[in-house]
């Protein structure tokens, strides 16, 4: 049986804007569990601009270290990674390899909102021509033109399982998920307001069981040579 993954969420503390105390963070966990996600990626955000990727990887594993003595044993694995805006030219950043998920090839990349430039589509393009495995998240937020243009490059594409409430997004991806490109689910948790979830949990009921066990097994597979978190 497939296990639910969520392969992209914001519960580190003080990692981002995700969380703000260990407390925020356990709860947050405690609805994850609630939804019967039983595998965890933490994405913390990553602005190119703002931050060097050697002081990102020490606040995120800073956070970890203080959610990993908080939490109770009965947790999922959590694996760790990150939620990259992709910039203009960031192909050439050095150590770019070290945003990806903890022990794999995998990147997820956030595009920037409004109009995808041309040079943030050849910015992709060359991200997927490297030795990685680009993920672009949340794809379900953008206009079908922006999708298809996304989608049109060698990269997969995760989804926030809330958006598949609306018909209009599940008629978009549907052929994305047809063609196994949809590689993994997500919540984007944020906070932990008691019914965070409730649309998460109806998302994968309009997707239906077996897309949803597609997208779990493959993000299973992208993590199977993750590092584990405590592990």
């Amino acid at each position: 049986m497939s296990q639910r993954v969520d392969f992209h969420c914001h519960i580190l503390p003080n990692a981002d804007h995700g969380s703000d105390s260990i407390q925020v963070s356990l709860n947050q966990l405690l609805l994850q569990r609630k939804a019967g996600i039983e595998r965890i990626v933490a994405t913390p955000h990553f602005y190119p601009e703002q931050t060097s990727i050697e002081d990102f990887l020490w606040l995120r594993d800073e956070c970890a270290k203080a959610l990993l003595a908080a939490m109770p044993k009965e947790t999922p694995p959590i694996h760790l990674g990150a939620e990259v805006l992709v910039c203009p030219g960031m192909e050439e950043m050095e150590g770019l390899e070290k945003l990806c998920i903890a022990g794999t090839k995998t990147i997820l990349l956030e595009m920037p909102f409004g109009h995808f430039s041309e040079k943030i589509l050849y910015t992709v393009e060359r991200l997927a021509m490297l030795d990685l495995l680009p993920v672009m998240a949340h794809i379900d937020r953008y206009e079908p033109e922006e999708v298809q243009a996304l989608m049109s490059l060698p990269v997969l594409a995760q989804v926030n399982a809330a958006s598949l409430c609306k018909r209009s997004v599940r008629k978009m991806l549907e052929k994305y998920f047809v063609a196994g490109r949809v590689v993994a689910l997500g919540t984007d948790l944020h906070g932990c307001k008691k019914n965070a979830l409730a649309d998460y949990e109806k998302g994968l009921l309009k997707l239906g069981a077996f897309n949803e066990a597609e997208s779990n097994d493959t993000a299973a597979r992208i993590l199977q040579s993750a590092e584990v978190l405590g592990g």
